[in-house]
């Protein structure tokens, strides 16, 4: 039998969808000030969702989690634009996460 191992750099092919150490640690911490739903935590998330979008511009499930937090606190244009920006860079990530 023989086993072949390969690490892909494409972030596409790995669950996180970013190489990123640093961008995907600040998206759990914006998930877990999300999951607190008060407005301070949401402003939080939503700090913590831009600042891994600025490491990583094209990691898709930043933009789709600050759109929902966009959504959340009332623009919904702008979540709607997050949320196509989401698509445009990885067509199989993005859906209504809640």
């Amino acid at each position: 039998m023989k086993t072949t191992l390969s690490l892909s750099m494409d972030s596409t092919d790995n669950l996180t969808g970013t190489n990123s150490i640093q961008a995907y640690e600040l998206y759990l911490q914006g998930m877990q000030n999300w999951h607190l739903r008060e407005l301070s935590t949401l402003r939080k998330a939503e700090e913590l969702f831009l600042r891994a979008i600025a490491i990583n511009p094209s990691f898709a499930t930043a933009y789709q989690w600050y759109g929902t937090v966009d959504e959340v606190a009332g623009n919904p244009e702008e979540g709607l634009r997050e949320f196509q920006r989401a698509f445009e860079l990885d067509p199989r990530q993005p859906r209504d996460p809640r």
